[in-house]
């Protein structure tokens, strides 16, 4: 009787499939090279969430891509040999050797980390190094609300700091658990050769190891740049590495130079700061390329030159070069991207060069000139599809009274602001989003009011204008979020279409039931096929009326529309549901309709000939299952409607309440028909054989007046002896038939006349024996039975209570949906008889 708390699934293959593969998923565009080998064309016009699956005990990964609408648009196997190779920060690029010729395919995702991942998941692997060294470590900087102070926080002595395959791991003390992991892609390393003091700068923390003798330290730096370059920059060797290296330095000189250009020009601070976090980036940058050609680190005295005087006045003068690196991490942060993906976040830095410029590097590099170029692919920047970068400032001039934009002036943040929110046609080089900054030489930004800028726009002729920046991280993930949402209410209300459309169809063929086969044929189905027809006719009316405007065409998804029509709807089949039962009347006269027309072929030809159509769905046979059918269905669509709901709305509350209560009908419908399949032919027998009884009592027996049955102990059955049976409450009556399943055996106990008493309580048996006293004759005959559980005990008495008091107001109710279940009733067992 306990609950079976384990699965019944095979334990060793589902902790097999949770093992063998890591699957990794996000959102990300795909492209093909074109067939002449100079561009990059998009193969889907829209973001595709890719899922990409690594078989742990093999060297080939499975990845897909498919729309929002889960619609598979691409699909391959990665292997070693599709030497997959990364450009830039978010594209990557690999041969696919499943086409002949080989073709090449690229991936532009959303965030620098997605590409870390899928570089990582399609390389092969790689052993892990076994490099550690002792160290203590320190954290001596820290935030004091908006200033960097200096704390005197306690040192870890006796720290092992390992280098693993991903991470770097400081074990503290000699507690093997007690460790901190660093990320090796989300910190940066750096080692001040003069005061041998090694810093590791990771989200918003600063921590300085010291070792005891500094050229371990060195060696062990090294070797941790040289791992976490290798995999940052997704080179196999170190030669690429600080290729690749030399030209993102070169690029990053160009933007800081123009960043320090405009800096100078406007004294705007904002640009100040990035240019502090640029220089930062690139000083890192300069110790990983140091580190790989085994040179000189750079000194702490060439970062503080770089770094801006209103910047260092942030700073303690104790343990400087600490707080700088806590504040490049906490500006970091604050963008919500990793140190290692900052400057493509925050200064929108263009793509790597082509392979015909000559990377710059810095003063401060001391690797060698770089010998050989890239191998040669196009340029992300050229990908064939709107461009998604910024492009540089540009003028608008006017050739007559109008330009054929529509620009919005609007205060933001104290300051004016005017930008493009609409066009009259393709023609104007301007963009939706694209602001203007000026207007013959007049700054938008010094105006006052709206109305200046409405004046200033009307009569100026030159434009100053400012792209639109690129979407930020925040953005797409707002995008995605939103697209999902809309996902979720246009499955929701195809769902609900889906259900009036179907309820519709039945109601129809219902019709076509009983006006074209049951009245012309007479069958005997006819009395419960009507009874359901006008069930169902109200219910369609009410379901209609609950979708509303859905229900009266094809609309655009109005997502408060669709919310309240499923509130609605469930509401519907919470009220709706008892009415229901008269399913289980239909599937008691469903199989005696089978079991006649089986041996009558006289009717079987007459209903054969009323199918004027001829085709079979419009026959006897496939129209009689049709309810039998839908019954089953509502659970489903419910359910389906149920998963389209967002999590923890009240939709998805009232919805699963809804779906409880027609899965316990079902279940409900199910057990009649057992019951009737079992009992049903005795039953008929019982009620010819006793119809006078029947007549004179005002009693019948019916199934849809059934509120419990259970398997008893006939304790004084007529041989005097413990005999078996299976007792059933009616609404008007009580029936108690031995197993032998003779008529002539059974007993029928009209309502009206039974007498409870339970047995006493101080007996040992008294939890599973009552008492059933039948008045209706002058000696009164008693009935001595048992249960073999107390609790169908209390609720077979609690029925008989209930039938009493129904018999006494002169009203018949139907089973109550699901206590079945709950009660031990209809779905009980023969138990083995306790001892009583």
């Amino acid at each position: 009787m306990g609950n079976k708390l384990t699965c019944d699934c095979n334990s060793h293959v589902s902790k097999s499939s949770q093992l063998q593969q890591r699957v990794y998923r996000f959102w990300a565009e795909l492209f093909g090279l074109s067939p002449d080998g100079l561009r990059w064309e998009i193969l889907q016009p829209s973001l595709l969430l890719v899922s990409v699956a690594q078989a742990m005990n093999c060297f080939s990964t499975q990845m897909t891509a498919a729309t929002a609408f889960n619609e598979v648009v691409f699909s391959t196997t990665i292997t070693p040999e599709s030497c997959v190779r990364r450009h830039s920060d978010c594209f990557v690029y690999w041969k696919s050797a499943a086409t002949s010729p080989p073709e090449m395919f690229a991936l532009n995702v959303v965030s620098p980390l997605d590409a870390d991942t899928f570089c990582q998941m399609t390389s092969p692997p790689q052993p892990a190094s076994s490099g550690q060294i002792h160290v203590q470590v320190a954290s001596e900087v820290a935030f004091d609300n908006d200033c960097i102070v200096v704390v005197d926080a306690p040192q870890w002595n006796d720290c092992i700091a390992n280098l693993a395959v991903h991470e770097l791991r400081i074990h503290k003390g000699n507690n093997p658990n007690d460790i901190y992991a660093l990320k090796l892609r989300q910190c940066q390393c750096y080692m001040d050769e003069q005061s041998a003091l090694l810093y590791l700068v990771s989200d918003a923390n600063v921590f300085v190891a010291r070792a005891s003798q500094p050229r371990l330290l060195r060696e062990f730096l090294d070797r941790v740049l040289r791992n976490s370059t290798l995999r940052l920059m997704n080179a196999t060797s170190q030669e690429t590495a600080r290729l690749r290296l030399q030209q993102m330095l070169g690029t990053h000189n160009a933007k800081l130079q123009q960043l320090l250009f405009e800096a100078h020009n406007v004294r705007n601070r904002a640009l100040q700061s990035q240019v502090d976090v640029l220089t930062l980036r690139n000083f890192f940058l300069e110790t990983r390329l140091a580190s790989l050609t085994h040179a000189p680190l750079p000194s702490p005295a060439t970062l503080f030159r770089r770094v801006s005087a209103d910047t260092l006045l942030l700073l303690p003068t104790e343990k400087r070069l600490q707080a700088l690196f806590l504040l490049y991490a906490h500006k970091i942060t604050a963008f919500g991207c990793s140190a290692e993906t900052a400057a493509p976040q925050i200064l929108s830095v263009a793509q790597l060069p082509a392979d015909d410029q000559k990377p710059s590097c810095s003063s401060s590099c001391h690797g060698s000139a770089v010998d050989a170029p890239l191998a040669p692919i196009p340029d992300p920047s050229n990908l064939q599809r709107p461009r998604r970068t910024p492009k540089p400032d540009y003028e608008l001039q006017k050739s007559g009274t109008r330009l054929g934009l529509t620009i919005c002036a609007h205060l933001e943040e104290g300051l004016m602001v005017a930008e493009v929110t609409g066009r009259a046609d393709d023609s104007s080089e301007a963009r939706i989003g694209d602001e203007v900054i000026a207007v013959d030489g007049m700054a938008i930004a010094e105006l006052r009011s709206a109305s200046e800028a409405e004046l200033l726009l009307r009569k100026g002729r030159v434009l100053q204008m400012r792209r639109a920046e690129a979407p930020t991280k925040a953005f797409v993930e707002k995008m995605r979020s939103s697209m999902t949402t809309s996902i979720r209410e246009e499955k929701l209300k195809n769902s609900i279409c889906e259900l009036v459309e179907t309820e519709k169809a039945f109601v129809a063929d219902l019709e076509k039931l009983v006006s074209q086969y049951a009245r012309v044929a007479q069958l005997g189905i006819l009395e419960s096929a009507e009874k359901l027809l006008k069930v169902q006719k109200t219910f369609l009316e009410a379901l209609v009326d609950a979708a509303g405007d859905l229900a009266a065409g094809p609309l655009p998804v109005n997502p408060s529309l669709v919310k309240d029509s499923m509130l609605r709807i469930s509401a519907l089949f919470v009220n709706k549901c008892s009415k229901f039962k008269v399913y289980s009347e239909y599937s008691a006269a469903y199989l005696r309709f089978q079991q006649a027309i089986s041996k009558q072929a006289d009717v079987r030809e007459r209903l054969r000939e009323l199918n004027e159509s001829g085709q079979q769905k419009e026959s006897v046979e496939s129209l009689t299952i049709k309810p039998i059918q839908r019954v089953l269905k509502y659970p489903l669509f419910l359910e389906q409607m149920l998963q389209s709901c967002s999590a923890e709305s009240v939709e998805r509350r009232q919805a699963a309440q809804a779906l409880s209560r027609m899965q316990a009908l079902a279940s409900y419908v199910n057990e009649m028909q057992r019951l009737q399949e079992e009992y049903g032919t005795l039953f008929e027998q019982i009620s010819r054989a006793n119809r006078r009884l029947l007549v004179s009592h005002g009693i019948t027996i019916d199934f849809s007046q059934l509120l419990m049955f259970a398997h008893l102990k006939w304790l004084n059955a007529d041989d005097k002896k413990t005999s078996d049976c299976v007792s059933f409450v009616f609404s008007s009556l009580i029936l108690i038939c031995p197993h032998k399943n003779k008529a002539k055996n059974c007993r029928i106990l009209p309502i009206r006349d039974i007498e409870v008493n339970e047995s006493d309580a101080a007996a040992s048996n008294a939890l599973f024996v009552f008492v059933l006293v039948h008045r209706g004759i002058l000696d009164g005959t008693v009935y001595h039975l048992a249960c073999c559980q107390a609790e169908i005990k209390v609720q077979f008495l609690k029925s008989v209570r209930k039938a009493a008091q129904t018999y006494r107001k002169t009203e018949t109710k139907r089973p109550v949906s699901g206590s079945s279940h709950s009660d031990g009733g209809y779905g009980s067992e023969r138990h083995e008889e306790k001892k009583l």
